[in-house]
């Protein structure tokens, strides 16, 4: 028997919360507001839930953190990479042409020096 797993991701939550709320950082505040409400209406079933969100900051992962303690959750972090930087600029180009409304950014060199900026300021450890 497969075993299917639900996927909470950001980026659906936060698209269609665009067309309500312009502005950026209203529609992340909701973004993660909707995933506590899902989670906690699903802490007592015995299930397991991949959240796709990006927790880039320590206050994020912190609260995430003990929410899961609280609620005797266990967490699990996965990181996933991929190496192939022309992959990844062969994306970002397509993603210029007609981003949706998560997708802030569509260059590829900005993503690398986001990304090189959040690895020297954010430390991921579990």
């Amino acid at each position: 028997m497969t075993k299917y797993l639900p996927i909470l991701r950001k980026d659906d939550f936060y698209d269609v919360i665009s067309s309500i709320q312009p502005e950026h950082q209203a529609r992340n505040q909701v973004t993660f507001k909707l995933l506590y409400t899902i989670l906690n209406s699903n802490k007592h079933i015995d299930s397991t839930i991949i959240i796709d969100f990006p927790f880039q900051f320590n206050e994020d992962i912190a609260d995430l953190r003990k929410w899961c303690h609280e609620n005797l959750v266990t967490l699990k972090s996965v990181v996933v990479s991929c190496s192939e930087e022309k992959l990844w600029a062969s994306r970002f180009n397509q993603r210029a042409e007609n981003p949706t409304p998560n997708q802030l950014i569509t260059d590829f060199e900005k993503l690398v020096e986001r990304y090189e900026d959040m690895h020297s300021s954010t430390k991921l450890s579990y």
